[in-house]
Order: structure tokens, then sequence, then C-alpha cells
């Protein structure tokens, strides 16, 4: 071997190594780019997470013009008895409060609200989602009259089909706060006590 495929040899090895270097520490520095990534994405959501605006929501009360006061035939269950009752063009009146916190300013809040089955379980039906409100600081009792929705009555349908002339049924909702730039802060679940719902009109 002569003296210029000598040099040629150890140039060769020479480029080799440093190309070598330069794939490692281009994976490094991928790899530290995407650390940094996930690092700055884990602090924002926090930060945006860690905003908490909204006060605690009580439970809200149902309240009616009539109670059961003994379980009707083919109801279900005893444990309906003490329990507020309507009809199916009645409505459930309730109260709740909800609150923004005194530091903060004017909030958009996003929410949804769904009618749950206790007796017979297992229905979970969403009626309103993704509707936006503005609220300000401090607490505001509210009053709501909640009619039975088409949604639930065609439910009712079925299980008045079936032999059960009544059923038990609560409502409940989430509500999150909204930053200017669309971000959320930390969400409230709000849920009322049970009432029972007589498969038939009002006499």
């Amino acid at each position: 071997m002569d003296l210029d495929e000598e040099v040629q040899k150890e140039l060769n090895k020479t480029s080799t190594k440093k190309l070598r270097f330069f794939e490692a520490f281009g994976s490094l520095v991928i790899c530290a780019a995407i650390i940094l990534v996930v690092i700055s994405g884990g602090v924002l959501w926090r930060e945006a997470r860690e905003w908490n605006p909204l006060g605690d929501y009580p439970i809200q009360i149902v309240t009616t013009e009539e109670v059961i006061i003994e379980p009707v035939q083919n109801s279900g269950r005893n444990s309906q008895i003490g329990l507020p009752v309507i009809y199916l063009d009645q409505t459930a009146n309730s109260t709740g409060i909800k609150c923004v916190k005194p530091e903060e300013g004017q909030v958009t809040i996003r929410g949804d609200l769904s009618w749950v089955s206790d007796e017979p379980p297992g229905k979970f039906i969403k009626i309103i989602e993704n509707v936006s409100s503005t609220r300000g600081p401090g607490c505001i009792n509210y009053e709501f009259k909640n009619e039975v929705p088409p949604q639930v009555k065609a439910e009712i349908k079925k299980l008045t089909a079936a032999g059960i002339n009544q059923s038990t049924w609560h409502l409940t909702g989430h509500e999150v706060p909204i930053r200017d730039d669309g971000t959320e802060g930390e969400g409230r679940t709000w849920q009322t006590t049970s009432f029972v719902v007589l498969h038939s009109e009002a006499p």
C-alpha cells in the first residue's frame, strides 16, 4: 500500500467518526427538543387547569306540590316513598346556587345538562350540550323549571309499554370556565335531588 492510499484510508476513518459524532449529536438535539415541547405543553395545560374561578355548586333541591306517599303498583321499588313527584306535563322545579369567586371578573362558562334515570337505572340522556353564558363575580340563586324533554318522554313511553308506570330521575350537568383564548379552567359538576315522574298527564 503506497502513501496516498494510507492517507486516504485515515481520512475515511476520520470522516466516519465525524459523521457518527454529528448523528449522535443530532439525535440528542432532537430528544432535547421533544422533551422541551412536552414540558412546555404540560406547564401550559397545568396553568390552564389551575385557573379555578368557579365556586362550589351545592346540590340542587327539587320541589313539587306532591310527594310519593306509597309505592304505586309496578313502580319497582319502595325507595321512591318521600320523593317529590310530577306528571309528564308538569315541571320539576329546582333551586341552585352558582358562584364566581369575588376576585374574578366576567367569566365565560360552557355547560351541558342531562337527565339520569335512578329507577329503573341505566339511562343517561343529554339534553343540552356546549351552551355558553357569561357570569360575573358573586353568587346567584337560580330557580329552574325543568320540563320533561321529548327525549325523556320517548324513554318513558318504552317503560310504560313494559308495564312500568313511574320512574325516578335526577338532573346533572357540568360547567367549565373558558378563557379568551379558548383554554379551559377547572370545571364544576352539579346535580339535583331525585324525583319521580308518573307516566301520565295530570288529571
